[in-house]
């Protein structure tokens, strides 16, 4: 069976730390092969995802909140999503969570001395 995810003929969404918090952007791939459909419509949901984190970042924070909750529940991921390197950190322990804008606050403070 071929597996679900395809690497090479996908388009990524990449999320990383940024000074007001976090960026998205998009890498697509010019050794795609997807219809000019099929194109449309993965381009679209992730575009459509990035425009959701970035002007809901509060729903979005908490709908991935939910969904850790959920694979933590059942204590596995579901099938429908696909996991490159699961983590072993337990991201409801608060000892683990780095606060980025604290961090930054903090720079900020530090370079005004």
């Amino acid at each position: 069976m071929k597996d679900k995810l395809d690497i090479i003929n996908s388009i990524k969404v990449l999320i990383s730390p940024w000074e007001k918090g976090f960026t998205c952007g998009l890498v697509i791939g010019e050794n795609n092969k997807m219809t000019s459909e099929q194109y449309e419509l993965i381009s679209t949901v992730a575009r459509g995802m990035i425009k959701f984190a970035s002007d809901t970042p509060d729903q979005a924070f908490k709908l991935g909140m939910e969904g850790f909750s959920e694979d933590r529940e059942k204590n596995e991921i579901p099938d429908d999503v696909h996991c490159l390197n699961q983590s072993d950190v337990d991201p409801y322990d608060a000892s683990k969570i780095i606060d980025f804008l604290k961090i930054r606050d903090l720079k900020k403070k530090l370079r005004k001395k």
